[in-house]
């Protein structure tokens, strides 16, 4: 029995002293590259050719600058085709909105021009009823009666450095009412320019006239008395009154007269005005409560009555 088991230690020694040199001997070991012994074929894997370092970075680079192209052109496409979407949109905006804007500008300037106000001096007034006496910015109502246009309030334009023009009684109140009171001096000295011979501008603002016998013929001759007189300033408690009804829209005033004995008379219920017959006579037409009329009465050149003016 011990002699077997010393066989058996025996050999377990020398079995694991063989695998001792074995594995000696493998640690020195070098592989052998099938592709490298004498007439082998070229290794599609080697380092040296294939799959070097380089072409692994050209590959990489490649697959990268292809990635990237892609990327890029796909980006690019798609930038593209946003950015197109984007400058479409944009110009579309720009044109929509500067045509908007022009479109509104054009408008508010055609709308400002179509309803653009008209101003004289700093008040503004409707030019299909009113005019403007630019020599002092003053505003006048007008009417159209038998097709001549004439002013449908009393003349009251202070004339520079003349002193015969009046309020009657002195008070301004009445001149914003009833206008000025002229003197036939007065009214044609002031300026002198003729038209058609019978017309005279005098006192009347431009493109105006002192009216004819004529002119102040048709207007009473063809139209009620009543009908020239506005309602409101003529006295009726006087005996024999007759109310007005301006149905012509004349808006007869009742704005008295100075004498030349510098006396008021008529306020309330006469209105005189001046009648050019020519230079050579004074001629006045009057308006009463009584809606009596007198056409081409002569009066003294230093009375003052009111004066009306026809457009030319």
């Amino acid at each position: 029995m011990g002699k077997i088991f010393k066989a058996i230690v025996s050999t377990t020694s020398c079995l694991f002293l063989l695998f001792f040199v074995i594995l000696v001997s493998c640690s020195d070991y070098e592989a052998i590259d099938p592709y490298t012994r004498e007439g082998a074929p070229a290794n599609p894997y080697s380092s040296s050719e294939g799959l070097s370092s380089s072409s692994l970075g050209e590959i990489s680079s490649s697959s990268e600058d292809i990635l990237s192209s892609s990327s890029e052109k796909i980006l690019s496409s798609s930038s593209g085709k946003n950015s197109s979407s984007s400058e479409k949109i944009s110009s579309s905006s720009v044109v929509i909105l500067s045509s908007s804007s022009e479109e509104a500008s054009s408008s508010s300037s055609e709308g400002q021009s179509s309803s653009s106000v008209a101003l004289c001096g700093s008040e503004i007034y409707e030019p299909s009823t009113q005019f403007c006496d630019t020599r002092d910015n003053r505003l006048y109502k007008y009417v159209t009666i038998n097709n001549v246009i004439w002013m449908a309030e009393n003349l009251n334009y202070d004339i520079p450095d003349d002193p015969t023009d009046v309020c009657y009684g002195n008070n301004p109140t009445n001149c914003t009412v009833y206008g000025r009171l002229y003197s036939w001096d007065a009214i044609l000295e002031y300026n002198e320019d003729r038209h058609d011979g019978e017309k005279i501008r005098g006192v009347c603002p431009e493109n105006w006239h002192i009216p004819s016998e004529t002119e102040w013929g048709e207007l009473i001759n063809n139209n009620e008395v009543t009908n020239l007189r506005e309602e409101s300033h003529w006295d009726s408690s006087r005996g024999g009154y007759v109310p007005g009804k301006n149905t012509t829209g004349f808006s007869a005033l009742p704005g008295g007269y100075l004498s030349g004995d510098q006396v008021y008379w008529d306020l309330g219920t006469y209105g005189l005005w001046w009648n050019y017959v020519g230079s050579s006579a004074e001629a006045y037409v009057y308006i009463n409560y009584k809606s009596e009329n007198l056409i081409d009465f002569v009066s003294a050149k230093n009375n003052r009555y009111s004066v009306r003016c026809v457009m030319d």
